[in-house]
């Protein structure tokens, strides 16, 4: 939703995608077509073992980091788009070398 002064506002409800695994997405579906769309709703290490799967098949990776939590050096190399909001930004700090 958007408050009245403009400003985005998020409904957040901890733990409600904690079980999700990343033995649910099957790699029939990760090919050199798919672009995979990540979120830090689930549990890190999930997505981190998913984003490199779908690299090794090909697939773009993006991530949105939000919520905010802190990205390994070797799992930012398998991701291809970065999201981040102006306050992720502004509070947290990411360094990407090449």
């Amino acid at each position: 939703t958007v408050s009245k002064n403009s400003d985005n506002t998020i409904v957040y409800v901890p733990g409600a995608n904690l079980s999700t695994s990343v033995s649910q997405v099957h790699s029939h579906f990760l090919t050199e077509k798919t672009i995979l769309l990540l979120q830090m709703e689930i549990q890190p290490v999930e997505n981190w073992k998913l984003a490199i799967r779908a690299k090794n098949h090909g697939a773009k990776v993006v991530l949105n980091a939000a919520p905010a939590c802190n990205i390994p050096e070797d799992i930012l190399k398998n991701i291809d788009i970065l999201i981040m909001n102006s306050t992720l930004i502004i509070n947290h700090s990411f360094t990407l070398k090449n």
